[in-house]
């Protein structure tokens, strides 16, 4: 259909009104003649239609009213009826008339009579070949036939006859676009926007050519300009598309906006097509985060939505990805369109993953050579050569494998750019096939490119998703993470790649969050989003709830919030560290060791390559840095053998075993000893541990001199990550804030606004550990925190509350303290516990996984404070500050954080992450240093413990030397039952080690 059919019909029929009343015979004929011009004019068609009726009644020889009649004619689309009289018009006119023919052939076109229709516009193109129109007519039909290029000819005449007809510059630039000539294509589309800015139609044309060329970035200016200038059919086009542009971009930020905007305009109308174009699209993004679920749902409405075999198509595909994501193959073969592209593919993939790999490689290769016989064909499909790259390279056909994979790189290269996350899988393909050839050099290259595209892209994306959809986000970026580790002793550049690996991705959700955290604090609309957000947190925290679908409500709100939050904070720059940035932070006499869990990649065939579980056994590794860069990496041998030294060492510590010592010193040969011809010249040691490995008391551990422990032989820095040593070792800005000491809270208030007391009689648990009873379910009173308490207080001139002002709320409130100090009952519920009376209380007796708190790791630790032995009767808050809300206090220049409780170190562990609990969320609130328990502390001994700390602190002494000072005199105290590792190793420093200044 021509696109500029109202302009033609206005000039059709403006042609004929010069012939006026003063230019006709004064007759009654030209006086019908006249009013049926008039009637056309108006549109009044029916009107017109009995005028000419009329004319050509009383005189048949009429040619005007015939060519008038055709005019009117064609807006009734009797089209067959009008190419008649326009015929009969041509005949009586004894003078040839180039209008007649051109409408004619407009006619012509549109029931598609090209041929016809292009020899019509040739004749008024000879009879009146100044006019513009014509030309452009006429280059449309041809274009109809196929013949772009004699069409770009006419075109290019109808636009030196008229340089600012846009519509010319249009329909050209759709023609060179079809000879594949984008670029000549791009600047046609340009001359018509700039002819007409409004002319929103042409904006997606120019986007979609900036899109084949990979200019994604000027791609969606024009899509964003049509969402100022287009109606709203048109406005919800351009989300859809902006959707897909910002997933190929990683832009994942600006999706769920759009996602909303699109709703809002799908409200104002009722159109099935769109809102199942934009549920498909929606789901694609939930597919592309890894929140299966969601995107499961989302399709599943989709092909409720639309029996348009598009979208019904495209739906199915999704769910059929999902399932077989999910190894439900035969659920996958259910929505899968068997002679589809997509299906097949899905389909090789489903032969892929069960071992089928020939099967794979015959379906893949026909949907290959298939693409060459598409018309326009321009690049293979790289993800398609990915794929049959990688069923050849499982069947050991690596020269062959090779081909592809480098096919499938180049291309995406050449579409995408070299920076876009698309090339993450990619590398690491071409790498898997340099490795099977022993050339280590490309390995190593290619793995590299794909970890640095990698980390930057979690840098630049995580922050604008939800807390909650982060690790799923992650576990969709491919392999090549954990993978790394293997490579570390197969050629001397590994062990740099995994450090290198390491440096970059451990603790990365941690820090990403904990700057998310400094910037929520910003003054206006950050800030009040935070405090909603600190709102809902306090609210999901609440233990007198049962009702998991009213937590799963205030999840979702709070999710929009962070969504809007992070969407309104600034932009995150990514940084990669260098092994060499971090080696300069380390002093000559000093180490760090990176720890490292994880399983040896398996190369043999795609199920066990394709999923980490599958791999060998879980191992640990020690990889270490020196201050001159030089890396070198220590096998330590099978993890369960370690863990299990460690668990048994950990139950002797905390149960005040005779043997603890020893089982502690074992440790130490296992990950210590291996190490000791690397560190026995060395001073400081910056340990930066992971998994179980965490749990250990490195002070009390041996040393690799097994005289000695670990603690005495060394200065110890444990951290989260090598990174940390950058920031640690920037100048401290000073802070003037008053310290927090929180002690001896009041269980058993019932009422804050009361102040209502009950007091036990604090003599029944002088020998209370820092714990909870099971058997009474409730939290007993701790005297002895209470003189702790007073003391610390009083040596670093703290605020002290106590008893009921030791409230959740009341540490809510305070801002920034220089030192915090609680001293508490604190815990950590692991999901494999069952500690009936805490879980009782915390999860009103629904401990299990289909409780949405249980889920948060943030939510089953904690400190217990003022109240909590009433925390459905207490009404401002229930008595205990759970790790989830202690991540939003803000502790920004606060310099040490002391949790003088049981547990208070502990948390879940996540592969690649810090663990999730107390530790972390002081962390992510701001805070330089933790001071937090491994076990459960007896009351008294802790409280000696601190001030024996606090003292040495006070003098000048740094955080960590205070530390290895204070256990080294329990060690040999005079109460000899504290001299057990149970007291003075409970205790472990991370982060900043340097003296406080008072």
């Amino acid at each position: 259909m021509i696109k500029n059919l109202s302009i033609f019909l206005f000039i059709a029929i403006n042609v004929l009104l010069p012939f006026n009343s003063n230019q006709l015979k004064a007759d009654d004929l030209d006086r019908l003649l006249n009013e049926g011009r008039e009637y056309l004019t108006d549109k009044n068609y029916d009107e017109a239609l009995k005028k000419f009726d009329k004319v050509i009644k009383k005189n048949p020889e009429s040619w005007r009213a015939y060519h008038n009649r055709g005019l009117t004619k064609q807006n009734l689309k009797d089209h067959i009826g009008a190419i008649s009289d326009f015929s009969n018009a041509i005949k009586l006119n004894q003078k040839q008339w180039s209008v007649s023919y051109w409408s004619r052939g407009y006619s012509k076109q549109l029931i598609s009579d090209h041929k016809g229709a292009i020899s019509d516009f040739t004749i008024a193109i000879n009879l009146e070949p100044e006019f513009y129109y014509p030309y452009y007519a006429r280059a449309f039909s041809k274009g109809q036939t196929g013949n772009y290029n004699e069409a770009i000819k006419d075109l290019n005449l109808a636009i030196t006859k008229d340089p600012n007809d846009k519509y010319s510059f249009s329909l050209r630039g759709d023609y060179k676009r079809n000879i594949g000539d984008l670029k000549g294509s791009l600047a046609d589309y340009s001359a018509a926007i700039n002819i007409d800015p409004l002319y929103s139609e042409i904006y997606f044309s120019r986007a979609w050519t900036n899109f084949n060329l990979g200019n994604y970035e000027q791609a969606n200016i024009d899509y964003e300009k049509i969402l100022d200038i287009g109606d709203p059919i048109q406005k919800l086009d351009s989300i859809i598309y902006l959707m897909d542009n910002n997933l190929i971009l990683s832009k994942l930020s600006k999706v769920p906006e759009l996602i909303e905007k699109a709703k809002l305009l799908l409200n104002q109308s009722d159109n099935k097509e769109k809102e199942a174009a934009l549920l498909y699209a929606e789901s694609r993004y939930y597919l592309f985060i890894g929140n299966f679920k969601k995107s499961e749902e989302l399709s599943k409405k989709c092909l409720a939505k639309t029996n348009d075999s598009i979208y019904e198509n495209a739906c199915s595909s999704l769910l059929s990805n999902i399932y077989i994501v999910n190894e439900d193959y035969e659920k996958a073969k259910k929505f899968i369109k068997f002679r589809t592209y997509e299906g097949q593919l899905s389909l090789a993939y489903i032969a892929f993953v069960e071992k089928k790999l020939q099967k794979a490689e015959r379906i893949l290769k026909r949907l290959y050579k298939k693409q060459f016989k598409i018309e326009g064909f321009k690049k293979p499909d790289p993800y398609l050569s990915s794929m049959v790259g990688s069923s050849l390279w499982f069947q050991g056909k690596n020269k062959e494998a090779k081909v592809f994979h480098k096919e499938s790189l180049d291309t995406y290269k050449s579409i995408f750019g070299e920076k876009n996350p698309l090339l993450i899988q990619p590398y690491i393909n071409l790498a898997m096939v340099y490795f099977n050839e022993d050339d280590f050099e490309n390995t190593e290259f290619y793995l590299r490119k794909s970890l640095n595209l990698q980390f930057k892209f979690i840098q630049e994306q995580i922050p604008y998703l939800p807390l909650s959809k982060r690790d799923e986000f992650i576990k969709r970026l491919g392999i090549s993470y954990p993978a790394i580790f293997s490579a570390s002793n197969i050629h001397p550049k590994g062990k740099y790649l995994a450090l290198f690996a390491r440096l970059n991705r451990h603790g990365l959700l941690e820090e990403i969050e904990k700057k998310q955290s400094k910037l929520s604090s910003l003054d206006g609309a950050q800030k009040d989003l935070n405090k909603k957000i600190i709102s809902l947190n306090n609210q999901i925290s609440s233990i007198n709830t049962n009702d998991i679908e009213s937590i799963k409500k205030l999840n979702i709100e709070k999710e929009i919030l962070e969504l809007e939050l992070y969407k309104s904070l600034p932009d995150f720059k990514s940084k990669i560290y260098s092994i060499k940035e971090i080696s300069q932070q380390i002093p000559n006499n000093g180490v760090l060791i990176e720890y490292q869990k994880y399983r040896p990649f398996i190369f043999d065939n795609p199920t066990d390559a394709l999923s980490e579980d599958n791999w060998e056994k879980p191992r640990y590794q020690a990889l270490l840095l020196f201050s001159n860069g030089e890396v070198e990496t220590v096998d330590l041998g099978p993890a369960q053998e370690i863990e299990d030294i460690i668990k048994n060492a950990l139950i002797a510590s905390e149960q005040y075993l005779p043997d603890a010592q020893k089982l502690l010193k074992s440790v130490g040969k296992s990950i210590i000893n291996p190490l000791g011809k690397y560190i026995k010249d060395k001073k400081v040691l910056f340990i930066s541990p992971d998994s179980e490995l965490n749990k250990v008391p490195f002070a009390a551990v041996s040393s690799a001199n097994e005289n000695k422990l670990l603690g005495e032989e060394f200065l110890l820095r444990l951290i989260t990550t090598g990174r940390e040593l950058v920031s640690l070792n920037k100048t401290n800005i000073f802070n003037n804030n008053k310290s927090l000491v929180v002690a001896n809270p009041n269980f058993n208030l019932k009422d804050n606004s009361s102040k209502t007391k009950v007091i036990k009689n604090e003599k029944e648990f002088e020998a209370q550990k820092r714990s909870f009873e099971q058997s009474l379910k409730i939290w007993n009173s701790l005297p002895g925190t209470k003189e702790e308490g007073r003391f610390i207080s009083n040596k670093i001139d703290g605020e002290l509350l106590i008893e009921d002002a030791a409230s959740v709320l009341n540490i809510q409130k305070r801002n920034s303290p220089k030192i915090m100090h609680i001293a508490s009952h604190s815990f950590f519920l692991s999901n494999k516990e069952e500690k009936l009376a805490l879980s009782s209380i915390l999860f009103a007796n629904s401990f299990n996984k289909q409780n949405s708190k249980f889920e948060d790791p943030l939510l089953r630790s904690g400190i217990v404070l003022s109240g909590a032995n009433y925390p459905e009767i207490n009404k401002i808050d229930d008595g205990y500050l759970t790790a989830l809300e202690l991540s939003k206090l803000d502790f920004s220049g606060t310099e040490l954080v002391v949790i003088s409780g049981c547990e208070s170190g502990l948390g879940e562990i996540k592969s690649g992450d810090s663990i999730y609990g107390l530790k972390r969320s002081i962390a992510v609130a701001g805070a330089r240093s933790s001071l937090l328990s491994l076990w459960e502390v007896n009351d008294k001994a802790t409280a000696a413990f601190m001030e024996t700390f606090y003292s040495k602190l006070k003098d000048g002494v740094g955080r960590s030397n205070a530390l290895a000072a204070t256990q080294n005199e329990f060690k040999v105290h005079p109460n000899e039952d504290w001299r057990h590792p149970n007291v003075w190793a409970a205790f472990q420093l991370s982060g900043d080690w340097r003296p406080i200044s008072f």
